[in-house]
C-alpha cells in the first residue's frame, strides 16, 4: 500500500487549498504543436502568482503528477506544465520548447499572471533545467524576450532530483553563462530522494548547488524513504511520479514536496512570514516532519534531511541499486550537446 490514507495529513501547506481549481490545455506549444500546455488555475479570473514546472524526462502527461499541480493551484497559484520532446532532440531544444512554452502562456493569460511573483519548479531533468529558466526571467530577460525581469516582488527555485544542468547553451561562450547572475532574492529548496538509482546526488551538488550564487538564502534537503508493516514510502527517483502512470501520491509527495513547495512560495511571494520560511528550510522539528503512520502507534514517519550545506545520507533500504556517488564532471559534458570538454566548452 501506498497511500495517503496510511499516514497523517499535514494542517498548514501541502494538502487541497480553499480554491476551485480549472484545467485548461489551450496554449499552443510553439516548438511541440502536438503537444500543448496546460494551465492549472484558480477557477476565478483574478491574478494570481506563476509557478513554471518542468517536468521529468518522458514524463510529458501531466496528468501523472496532477495531484501535486492541484494543491498548488488550490492555494492560489498559476502553474504551468510545458511538454518537451525525450528523444531525437538536442538539449538546446528541450530547454527553448520549456523556456517559449513558459512565454507562451504568459502572453496568453495576460493580466491573470502576475509575473511580479514567480517560481520555478523542476523534477530530474526539469530539475536540471530549472535555474537556467530562472536565469532567463531574473537574470537576462532582454536577451530572452522580455521586456522586464519576472518576480520583481518575490522569486523562488524548488528543485528535485535533478539532472544534469546545462545553462546558456544558446551562448556556450558567454561571460555571464551560469547561475552566478541569479538575483540574491531568490530563495532556493533543492531536493534529493535518499533512495534514488537514477540520478546521483553529486550532480545536484556540483552541476546546480554549486553553481549558484553565494549569499542566497537555500536548504539542501534530503526525503529518506520509511515503513510500517506492508506500507512502504519509498524514497526513489519518482518523488513525484512523473515517470510513472497512475502512481499515486503519498505522505512523501504531500509532506516533502508540495508543503515544502507552497511554503517557500508563501515565504518568497506571499506572507514572507518566519513560520512560512521555517517550514520552507526545514528550519524547525515541526518544518522538517513528514507525518506520523497510523498505524504502528503512530510513530513518527522518517522526518526530512535539511540543510544550509549539501549532505549525503545514506540509502534507506528501499532502492535495488544503492546510489553509488560517482558523479564526474566529464559526465555531465557527455551528455550536453557539445558532447566533450572541446569547442565550444562544455560547462
Amino acid at each position: 500500500m501506498n497511500s495517503l490514507d496510511v499516514t497523517t495529513t499535514p494542517t498548514d501547506y501541502g494538502m487541497q487549498g480553499a480554491l476551485a481549481v480549472q484545467v485548461r490545455s489551450d496554449v499552443a506549444n510553439p516548438r511541440w504543436s502536438q503537444e500543448p500546455i496546460t494551465v492549472y488555475r484558480p477557477a476565478d479570473a483574478l491574478p494570481y502568482p506563476v509557478i513554471f514546472y518542468s517536468h521529468a524526462f518522458l514524463g510529458s502527461e501531466h496528468t501523472r503528477i496532477a495531484p501535486m499541480l492541484r494543491r498548488l493551484a488550490s492555494a492560489g497559484f498559476n502553474v504551468v506544465f510545458v511538454p518537451y520532446k525525450g528523444l531525437s532532440v538536442t538539449r538546446t531544444e528541450q530547454y527553448a520548447t520549456l523556456w517559449e512554452g513558459f512565454r507562451a502562456a504568459a502572453t496568453q493569460y495576460g493580466a491573470q499572471f502576475d509575473l511580479t511573483r514567480v517560481g520555478f519548479m523542476g523534477h530530474s531533468f526539469g530539475g536540471g533545467a530549472t535555474p537556467e529558466m530562472a536565469r532567463r526571467a531574473f537574470a537576462a530577460p532582454t536577451q530572452n524576450g522580455l521586456t522586464q525581469p519576472w518576480g520583481s516582488s518575490g522569486r523562488f527555485l524548488f528543485i528535485m532530483a535533478p539532472w544534469f544542468s546545462f545553462p546558456s547553451l544558446e551562448r556556450p561562450t558567454a561571460t555571464d553563462d551560469h547561475y552566478r547572475d541569479l538575483p540574491l532574492d531568490v530563495k532556493v529548496v533543492l531536493q534529493v530522494f535518499a533512495d534514488d538509482d537514477t540520478n546521483d546526488h553529486q550532480i545536484a551538488r556540483q552541476d546546480v548547488w554549486d553553481k549558484l550564487p553565494t549569499g542566497l538564502e537555500r536548504s539542501w534537503q534530503v526525503i529518506s524513504s520509511d515503513q510500517c508493516g506492508a506500507d512502504l514510502l519509498l524514497a526513489s527517483h519518482n518523488i513525484p511520479p512523473g515517470n510513472v502512470a497512475n502512481a499515486g501520491d503519498n505522505a512523501l509527495d504531500v509532506w516533502g514536496i508540495t508543503r515544502h513547495a507552497l511554503a517557500l512560495a508563501d515565504y518568497a511571494v506571499g506572507s514572507k512570514s518566519q513560520a512560512a520560511k521555517d517550514v520552507a528550510f526545514g528550519l524547525t522539528d515541526s518544518g522538517r516532519s513528514m507525518g506520523q503512520w497510523v498505524a504502528c502507534g503512530g510513530r513518527p514517519v522518517a522526518p526530512l534531511v535539511a540543510s544550509p550545506t549539501p549532505v549525503f545520507t545514506s540509502c534507506s533500504g528501499g532502492a535495488t541499486t544503492p546510489q553509488q556517488y560517482t558523479f564526474d564532471v566529464t559526465q555531465h559534458c557527455r551528455y550536453s550537446d557539445t558532447g566533450s570538454m572541446g569547442t565550444p566548452p562544455c560547462r
